[in-house]
């Protein structure tokens, strides 16, 4: 990931030229959103689950996907249902399909591990004989029909469920990365995205719900939380039940694509606190979009509240640090009250002491804020002109305004607004707009520092910031951001020190171009607020380095440890993690993460079939994994043969016949697919026996044995064509029974 620092004046192909703010140039930072990622959410199969209303087209074509932890598996086990349809696992962790909420469609013939992260996927042609398809990792699964249901159409494609209410058949383990698309997504499609977050998800055609899980912090104390934000732009947000939000189970947890750290961390608005864990020490880039006031209650789609500022800065983090980001929620109203004037935006920002919003010590600890809008002002008080909207939110001041011979001033960082309107005007305060007393109490604030509207000359609620903005008639004003720097004004009982300072700083306001979190760029911010946290010098090496080497072993025998023979190429910035992989299937397909082999080198244990190794890695706060080479270790049989039991005996059985024998495979006898002496390999003294009671002969052809037992009544007969070679211990139990007759 590279992440470009500009002067605005420089930026090409954004839709800006140059913005001017307090008559210097600002600094904008260009982006590539990559690896999001760092929670999900564990389920306890007993009654966790969570529901949205969003809806597909009955008769759409559709795909499904997740990233999936199971921790144990019962009869069916569903991760995602919509309407009739779900995909899950069976008991033996088998892939398979729900049709009618109660019939089973397919089942894989390949099962996904315990308490590995795999991703899954179920995709829907109405178009196809057998209209489902499933996908393990970014591979089609062969998969075998049940009750003739693979060509059956869904009736019912209305409520998205991740796992199912009830605790019925209820998914046991973590469930990460959920996307529900009304398209059919190819298999080069799912291939090329599964392993990887999707950037600028409003953008994607098709996807109407997208769940990245990233909600609470893992572990932690989460019980503020009831939804899933989903991040399609479709606002299907779920609502989770029943969960415990504490500890390591029914609770957030470590994501599927990492270990918790990403390039980029995103924060949307939830209604309270959310804690972010530097993962590993190096220079970040915070970004806060304040939220905007409270639109036109009558004109909701038309007539819009004040937009949120943007803030940023860079700076140095060192790891186990946690930052808390409070983002602001947008104003509302109402048509019940005297003049259906709306609330004022909340500031969004990132501090360092947590706890309520409008706890003292939290508001004295902020490094960065972005001020919220102003809210709307009331019915029958807006003209032509829009002397009476709410005013946009703050840089380093707040707008001010003047109309109707009255000036409005915006909030600094040093005080509330003010107005020069005689009557009724409510200055706002330290960190948030300060409630008027003629407030419209059906209006609400936005969380985090916005104020009601009133009713009281019809004035929309003033925006939160660093201070809250003013209300007055004839406007409501917007609150002012900050950033903490050298030179910011540090108010008294002001707690962050030296090591918060930072650098390559920006403070817009609400009513100029900012970057927008989706890609390129946007007046303002419209909507609820949101933050951003980027890992500004993190890249992973150009390759995933080589591993050695190919071995051949014996079944049951411990290879050699897997060893790097090269290391990765390139620089790199930050802590290398790795993962190893093996198939037993080719050297192109089949492989599936080892569980704990997170070393650069690995150690297999005894094999039993030949088996190919890779090893992948990247940097801790990258989301890409770099894979190795591929090496195999070939696994010979042992070689020790005995004569096959029920077999008739009465005269010899032919030596060079193969299913006159059996083989020992490491574990059990099984039967031969070669005769004793056909082939050869490097297992150490292999053993030849024949039964007591057997018969064996050679005929025609020599026969070199590294060891040969003949037990009790047991007989070898060759022939006068025939020789035998005995290289090692020849071995014969004494009865007069047993002998090797040499004719």
């Amino acid at each position: 990931m590279k992440l470009i620092m500009m002067m605005v004046k420089s930026v090409r192909g954004i839709g800006a030229k140059g913005i001017r703010y307090s008559g210097l140039f600002g600094i904008l930072c260009l982006f590539s959103i990559v690896g999001l990622h760092g929670q999900a959410l564990d389920f306890d199969g007993v009654n966790d689950y969570a529901s949205s209303s969003g809806s597909l087209a009955n008769n759409s074509n559709f795909t499904l996907e997740a990233w999936v932890k199971p921790r144990s598996f019962s009869s069916y086990n569903w991760v995602i249902q919509v309407g009739d349809v779900a995909i899950g696992a069976s008991n033996n962790g088998n892939l398979t399909y729900l049709i009618d909420g109660s019939t089973s469609g397919s089942t894989s013939t390949q099962a996904i591990s315990l308490n590995v992260w795999s991703h899954i996927a179920l995709v829907y042609n109405s178009s196809w004989t057998n209209k489902y398809k499933l996908y393990l990792n970014g591979s089609e699964l062969a998969t075998t029909p049940q009750f003739s249901y693979a060509g059956k159409s869904p009736d019912n494609l209305t409520g998205f469920y991740f796992s199912r209410s009830g605790g019925y058949e209820g998914w046991v383990g973590g469930i990460d990365e959920v996307r529900i698309w009304n398209v059919d997504r190819t298999s080069a499609e799912i291939s090329a995205n599964y392993n990887n977050v999707l950037a600028n998800p409003g953008s994607l055609t098709g996807l109407k719900g997208y769940y990245k899980m990233n909600e609470g912090v893992p572990g932690g104390n989460n019980s503020g939380i009831s939804q899933l934000i989903d991040a399609s732009g479709n606002n299907n947000n779920a609502t989770i039940s029943n969960f415990a939000l504490a500890g390591n189970v029914s609770n957030y947890i470590s994501d599927a694509l990492g270990t918790g750290s990403s390039a980029v961390e995103v924060f949307s608005y939830i209604g309270n606190v959310q804690a972010f864990i530097v993962p590993t020490s190096g220079n970040y880039k915070l970004e806060v979009w304040g939220a905007q006031g409270g639109n036109d209650v009558s004109s909701p789609s038309t007539l819009f509240g004040g937009r949120g500022g943007y803030s940023c800065g860079e700076l140095y983090l060192t790891a186990g640090t946690t930052l808390y980001v409070y983002v602001g929620g947008q104003g509302t109203g109402c048509n019940s009250s005297t003049h259906w004037s709306s609330g004022g935006g909340g500031a969004t920002d990132i501090r360092l002491v947590g706890g309520a919003w409008d706890n003292n010590s939290g508001l004295y600890s902020r490094i960065l804020v972005a001020g919220g809008g102003g809210g709307r002002h009331g019915n029958n008080y807006e003209v032509p002109g829009g002397a009476y909207v709410g005013n946009d939110g703050g840089g380093s001041s707040s707008l001010s305004f003047t109309t109707n011979g009255y000036t409005i001033s915006g909030s600094t960082d040093q005080n509330g607004g003010t107005s020069t309107y005689s009557s009724s005007v409510v200055p706002g305060s330290f960190g948030f707009a300060t409630p008027n007393s003629q407030s419209n109490t059906c209006s609400a604030g936005g969380w985090n520092g916005g104020a009601r509207g009133s009713d009281n000359w019809a004035n929309g609620g003033a925006g939160g910031g660093w201070y809250g903005g003013c209300t007055s008639w004839p406007t409501s004003a917007g609150g002012s951001g900050y950033v903490l720097t050298t030179l910011s004004h540090k108010p008294a009982g002001y707690t962050p020190g030296v090591a918060y300072y930072m650098t390559n700083t920006n403070l817009i306001a609400g009513n100029a171009v900012m970057p927008d979190p989706t890609g390129g760029t946007v007046t303002g911010r419209s909507g609820n607020g949101y933050a951003r946290i980027t890992r500004l010098d993190c890249s992973n090496p150009s390759n995933g380095g080589t591993i050695s080497t190919d071995q051949s072993v014996c079944i049951g025998v411990t290879p050699a440890m897997l060893t790097q023979s090269a290391a990765p190429s390139g620089s790199s910035n930050g802590n290398l993690e790795y993962k190893w992989q093996w198939s037993t299937t080719s050297s192109a397909a089949g492989f599936g993460d080892i569980a704990d082999a997170t070393s650069s080198n690995y150690q297999p244990g005894p094999l039993t079939h030949t088996t190919w190794f890779k090893r992948l890695l990247k940097v801790d706060c990258e989301s890409n994994w770099l894979e190795s080479n591929v090496i195999e270790i070939t696994v010979n049989p042992l070689l020790q043969y005995r004569s096959k039991a029920g077999l008739d005996y009465t005269s010899p059985r032919n030596w060079t016949t193969a299913a006159n024998w059996e083989q020992y495979n490491g574990s059990s006898w099984v039967a031969a697919t070669s005769y004793p002496g056909e082939i050869s390999n490097a297992c150490s003294s292999p053993l030849v026996t024949i039964l007591a009671g057997h018969q064996m002969e050679i005929s025609g052809v020599n026969i070199t044995l590294p060891n040969l037992k003949i037990e009790g009544t047991g007989k070898l007969v060759v022939r006068s064509t025939a020789k035998l070679y005995v290289n090692g211990q020849l071995q014969l139990d004494q009865n007069s029974a047993g002998a090797i007759v040499v004719e």
